[in-house]
């Protein structure tokens, strides 16, 4: 049976918010745990750089939360 890949990956990130805070917060830790391409690591850290640009705005930080503060990223 071949290991966790991209799209479980995605899968999780659409349900469950305090997976993506942790992928957010340790991209490496949580990508470890993922069957990925070299490519699919890439693109998945490139999507998150992006996403937490997006909610900084013009800021130089951004904000995450869902129902608890989970932290704060910085560019």
């Amino acid at each position: 049976m071949a290991g966790k890949g991209i799209q479980d990956l995605v899968g999780q990130v659409m349900i469950d918010k305090e997976f993506l805070a942790d992928l957010v917060q340790d991209p490496a830790r949580v990508l470890a745990g993922f069957d990925l391409t070299g490519d699919e690591r890439i693109v998945v850290q490139h999507t998150l750089e992006k996403l937490v640009r997006e909610r900084a705005g013009n800021g130089a930080s951004a904000k995450l939360t869902n129902p608890v503060n989970i932290g704060i990223g910085v560019k």
